[in-house]
């Protein structure tokens, strides 16, 4: 009778674990541009995005996007201003405004937008609300600044909000304007009249002795609210009318939070992360929301002067909580990571955004980052000669380069970095002469801004900026199994002193374009890894034969390729004892 062998299938919890060691646990190991979905936790590749505005000063900190008829408007609020970039339903660009306020000033700041009708006589009309903080590097700054508003079915400038400057931020709670500051400062306008803020339903009060960072809309029965967050607690806000029109009661008096704009609210729960571990409200009560696959990886790397710049979104189609941190050393966020509500786990990927508005009425979320071909816009004065596009121009202060991609005007140009690896920003000084190293030309450098660009997520399945179409690499890595840690079940608490001989792989995938296995592993936990040859295979493949041993193993799959994509199902794998003893 012919031996009988056991199959195993690969049964890893979903989620990245990144705390710890490696050997110690049962989640994936590494992932990128990978989510989990369904109740097993199946690996399944991110969508992808195109970009569809390249000419958005930045970067950004802030976007809204407000939909009315064919055409969605995304609002962005940065150093240089408020400009917008108007998109149809389906994603195609369209024109660009900018709607700075006249004598802007340019300086770096955490931004809040919101939006909310305005009845007052001459402007009747929704409105989007504008504001910016002093300083981006610092939380608690207090010094106040001023408020704008702008019609959002407009393309004209905003304007300041007479009287109103504040050192924290706004929220609309309809028919409300609240806005709030330091020293526990909240006030709110009259009813409907968000410009109005003496008289009427208007008032003031303060309801802590810290500076008061964040508001977000409330779900009231007496009518409406707001969740606040100062930098040591959380209060609520909620309409009684009469002569007080607010009531404040404190929900905890011991909390903190890490940046103003990392709090989001999911289905009537609000998340945030506060100095030292991820926070909730839900219930009426705030909770710790745990982590223990990457809550050290997070606070330890997180570049903790740059924690103003920390944003969350969501994804609810997949029940994704997405924070983006600066990672390391750098100063705008290039890292996420991710809580999926629906499967409790946390996992992260790498990407380059610094702001971002979800899905709403327009059906994609809309995120904001570095221009993908590191533009900037220099405007001159006193133009001699002649600059063209493709002509490369010199700062005869800085002694920096710039290659011209467009010219818009005969004072202003799309310049990109020389060489290329040039880091994102401002190459030219103000004031400074630049000449063109490429026929006789130059001018005096008025300004120089940096431009970045806004993208759909989840549209497509590739990268798509303004000039290329590219595949995204996607990959997953499943924890170590192995006869010494029980077999292919992970993590047993008995196992055997044998090497594992991966024979053959029966790929269970809906997927799109070729993928790649490779087994890793190692003889002991602190070994170095081994990493065999990709092994490529499609959706026709059966099964994948092969004699790999190790006495830790891993399995690392990857689809690189355009159009990729994948949603791993039930895969089988054959393990048998191995020639060799440790």
């Amino acid at each position: 009778m012919a031996e009988i062998k056991e199959v195993f299938q690969i049964t890893t919890p979903a989620g990245v674990k990144r705390d710890g060691t490696q050997l110690d646990g049962d989640n994936y190991v590494d992932a990128q541009w990978c989510r989990f979905i369904r109740r097993e936790g199946r690996p399944k590749k991110m969508g992808g995005y195109q970009e569809v505005n390249s000419l958005l000063p930045g970067p950004s900190r802030a976007i809204l996007v407000w939909t009315r008829g064919d055409f969605n408007s995304i609002v962005s609020g940065s150093q240089f201003g408020i400009n917008q970039a108007n998109i149809d339903k389906n994603g195609g660009a369209g024109p660009s405004y900018d709607r700075t306020p006249v004598g802007w000033s340019t300086f770096d700041g955490a931004w809040t937008l919101d939006s909310m009708y305005d009845d007052a006589v001459g402007s009747q009309g929704t409105i989007i609300v504008a504001h910016r903080t002093n300083n981006i590097g610092s939380i608690d700054d207090p010094s106040p600044t001023p408020v704008y508003y702008g019609l959002a079915n407009d393309t004209s400038i905003f304007t300041a909000i007479p009287g109103l400057s504040v050192s924290g931020g706004i929220v609309c709670i309809s028919p409300y304007l609240v806005y709030y500051g330091s020293d526990g400062l909240v006030g709110w306008s009259d009813i409907n009249q968000p410009q109005t803020l003496t008289g009427g339903d208007s008032g003031s009060d303060r309801i802590t002795g810290a500076k008061v960072v964040k508001g977000l809309p409330l779900r009231s029965a007496s009518g409406p609210a707001a969740l606040l967050w100062s930098l040591d607690s959380v209060i609520r806000m909620d309409y009684v009318g009469g002569a007080a029109i607010f009531k404040f009661s404190t929900v905890t008096a011991q909390s903190s939070i890490l940046s103003q704009n990392s709090v989001i609210e999911y289905d009537g729960d609000y998340f945030w992360i506060g100095i030292d571990r991820f926070m909730a409200y839900s219930g009426g009560k705030v909770i710790e929301v745990p982590n223990e696959l990457s809550k050290n990886y997070f606070f330890d790397n997180l570049n903790f002067s740059q924690r103003q710049k920390v944003w969350a979104t969501k994804i609810p189609r997949f029940g994704e909580i997405i924070w983006f941190f600066p990672f390391g050393d750098s100063v705008e966020c290039n890292k996420a990571v991710v809580f999926n509500m629906n499967l409790k786990t946390w996992y992260d990927f790498d990407l380059s955004r610094t702001a971002g508005y979800y899905s709403q009425v327009f059906n994609r979320p809309v995120w904001a980052s570095t221009n993908s071909s590191d533009l900037m816009r220099l405007t001159i004065s006193a133009p001699t000669g002649t600059i063209s596009a493709g002509d490369t121009l010199r700062g005869n202060t800085t002694d920096e380069l710039g290659f011209v991609q467009f010219v818009e005007s005969a004072t202003s140009f799309l310049v990109r970095p020389l060489p290329v690896s040039e880091a994102w920003g401002t190459v030219f000084s103000v004031g400074e002469t630049v000449t063109n190293l490429s026929q006789v030309g130059g001018g005096m450098v008025d300004s120089v801004v940096p431009l970045g660009s806004a993208y759909i997520h989840e549209k497509g399945l590739n990268a798509i900026t303004m000039n290329e179409e590219t595949a995204i690499e996607s990959w997953f890595e499943t924890s170590d199994f192995g006869y010494p840690t029980g077999g292919s079940q992970p993590n047993g608490i008995k196992g055997l002193n044998r090497w594992a001989r991966l024979a053959r792989i029966e790929p269970d995938f809906i997927m799109e374009g070729d993928m790649t296995v490779e087994v890793i592993g190692r003889e002991f936990a602190q070994s170095p890894d081994i990493t065999s040859e990709p092994f490529t295979f499609d959706s026709t493949t059966g099964k994948i034969d092969l004699r790999e041993q190790r006495r830790q193993i891993r399995l690392r799959f990857t689809s690189n390729t355009l159009n990729g994509n994948y949603e791993m199902g039930r895969t089988i794998l054959h393990i048998e004892p191995g020639d060799t003893r440790s």
